[in-house]
Order: C-alpha cells, then sequence, then structure tokens
C-alpha cells in the first residue's frame, strides 16, 4: 500500500508518527533514519533538493495564477512561498498586500507584515537573510515567467 499519493499524505504521516500525543519509538527512528541518510547519503541530499525544486515550481505555477505574479520579482515570490509554507496569511491577505499598483518594495513590506503577531522570529530571519542575500547578488535580479514557469533576468 503506498504511504502517499497525489491527494494525500497522511498514512505517509501515520506511518512517521503514529501517535501525536507524545514521542514514541517509532518517530524517534523514523527522524534518526531521515538524519542519517541526509548525513551519508548525497544521493539522498540531491533527492531531497529535487523534490522541493519540483515542489515549489508546482506551488509558484499555481501561485501566479492566484495571485498574478508572472513578471513578479523573485524576492516577492520567495515571501509568498515562505507565508504559504508557514501558513502566515490567508490568500485574500496575501492579495491585498501585493494590491501596490505595481510598487514590489511596498509589497515586500506589506508582506513581511503578514503573521507579524505569530511570527515575528521568522520574519526577522528573513528579513536579514533575504538582505544578505540581495547584497550578495543571489535575490533581486529575476522575476518570474509564467509561460516557462521559470525566473528570468529582470
Amino acid at each position: 500500500m503506498p504511504l502517499e499519493n497525489n491527494q494525500s499524505t497522511q498514512a505517509l504521516m501515520d506511518y512517521l508518527n503514529p501517535t501525536l500525543d507524545a514521542v514514541d519509538g517509532q518517530e524517534l527512528l523514523s527522524a534518526a533514519r531521515f538524519i542519517h541518510w541526509t548525513m551519508n547519503d548525497p544521493e539522498h541530499r540531491k533527492l531531497q533538493v529535487r523534490i522541493a525544486v519540483e515542489h515549489i515550481k508546482e506551488s509558484l505555477a499555481n501561485y501566479s495564477k492566484r495571485y498574478g505574479l508572472n513578471g513578479v520579482p523573485d524576492a516577492v515570490c520567495l515571501l509568498i512561498c515562505d507565508i504559504r509554507h508557514q501558513g502566515r496569511a490567508k490568500s485574500s491577505q496575501i492579495i491585498d498586500a501585493l494590491n501596490t499598483g505595481g510598487d514590489y518594495r511596498k509589497a515586500s513590506f506589506n508582506l513581511l507584515d503578514l503573521g507579524k503577531e505569530h511570527y515575528p522570529e521568522r520574519i526577522k530571519t528573513l528579513k536579514r537573510v533575504m538582505q544578505l542575500y540581495v547584497d550578495n547578488g543571489i535575490l533581486a535580479k529575476k522575476k518570474y515567467d509564467e509561460a516557462s514557469g521559470d525566473f528570468v533576468d529582470l
């Protein structure tokens, strides 16, 4: 029996963590295996990265349709992905934050404000790391292209 499919990962979650009330032996063993594989198997690490990239590309394609991200800078897209991953805000709040008439700097500030009451450390880390990436020429150089499903130069 498969542990996951396109509709659900519930069976996998149940296998990895059968009880939510306490950390049990199955959960400890599963976590230890994942850590061991990650630390000792380069192919496992490559697989994790490949799956993460595929997942975020699929997510961005959906987010682009929902939030109109075609031509939107990478930093704004990164913030939307992080918000959705963390569950910090509803779609209506994201749409409101993006409603800046194309002022993506303001949109970034608006997005960073979402969830600040419950996630202040996460937002602080995002600001710091994003600035580091901008300073190092990694971020703020591309925009999302819906046709290719990838980022292209600004």
